[in-house]
């Protein structure tokens, strides 16, 4: 996973540490993974970038939302 540096900034988040995301799309029922942070890069939107396999090597972004309690990890 990709991950933009402001978020990598604000939540300290460093390359090599597993993060979880949660799908919230109804078609996925919420389901979360952990990840593992590849690489922090300069953006100005505030959205993750990473490559699922299976899917042919498309690059899918996802929008990162801020949960409303602490997750277990933090």
């Amino acid at each position: 996973m990709l991950v933009p540096k402001s978020y990598a900034d604000k939540h300290h988040i460093s390359v090599g540490d597993i993060i979880r995301i949660k799908f919230t799309a109804p078609v996925l029922n919420n389901k979360a993974v952990d990840m593992k942070v590849l690489n922090i890069f300069q953006s100005v939107l505030e959205s993750f970038i990473l490559q699922y396999p299976g899917l042919h090597g498309e690059l899918w972004r996802l929008v990162a939302e801020e949960e409303s309690e602490p997750h277990p990890y933090d």
